[in-house]
């Protein structure tokens, strides 16, 4: 589903030399790469560790290649698109740089801690507001990247100049895919607004299923 570019021969790293007080300006002091994709994958020493307390947000629409056949398929990019816009609504109020990865039916965001809670709540509205209008389900979900770390994959980011007004963020290792993996593993009640979780191994998948467990729990 995703657009982002990966690749799976890092090792996996802890992210904990990037957990500085200061790290919800991780993304922003990243060093602007201007070489092409293919020389700067091969240059892992350019990539940094995601910070341990940043946390991976993903949106998917459900179902989405049903809506060809309802009739829905024109509205899916549109909803996933307005997944982003307010996502970094929330981040260009607080002046915070998040990497964002388009995927046609669904979005991924990377995003410290401070502007978790504001982009749930965001992205909340926006699930509701779709279903509401257009009788799409948007998924919303999020995995701590110290849960991606824990279950033994890395997230390292670098930036790749595109044009003098375009950049991109390019990112190594596997963590993304576990990510929607993790997310894949909960569905919510749409009657009762419960999460089932199908805990499909210890480690990562247990540890992001009890922390978000918890964060629904104090809303």
């Amino acid at each position: 589903m995703r657009g982002h570019p990966a690749l799976t021969s890092q090792p996996p790293v802890t992210g904990e030399s990037a957990t500085a007080a200061d790290s919800k300006h991780f993304y922003a002091g990243l060093a602007l790469n201007d070489l092409p994709l293919s020389a700067l994958m091969g240059d892992t020493w350019r990539f940094n560790s995601t910070p341990s307390d940043w946390h991976v947000v993903l949106t998917e629409v459900k179902k989405s290649t049903q809506a060809l056949s309802d009739g829905t398929h024109h509205l899916v990019n549109p909803v996933a698109t307005g997944s982003i816009i307010a996502a970094l609504n929330i981040a260009r109020r607080a002046d915070i740089r998040v990497p964002f990865f388009f995927g046609g039916d669904g979005a991924t965001l990377i995003t410290p801690d401070c502007l978790l809670a504001p982009i749930l709540v965001a992205l909340n509205k926006h699930r509701e507001n779709t279903l509401r209008n257009f009788d799409l389900e948007l998924r919303v979900g999020s995995v701590p990247v110290a849960a991606i770390y824990a279950a033994g994959h890395s997230l390292s980011i670098a930036k790749a100049k595109m044009s003098e007004a375009f950049t991109i963020p390019v990112v190594l290792g596997q963590g993304l895919q576990h990510a929607e993996s993790v997310m894949s593993c909960y569905v919510r009640d749409r009657s009762h607004d419960h999460i089932h979780f199908i805990d499909g191994i210890g480690g990562g998948y247990t540890l992001a299923a009890t922390v978000l467990k918890r964060k629904l729990a104090r809303t």
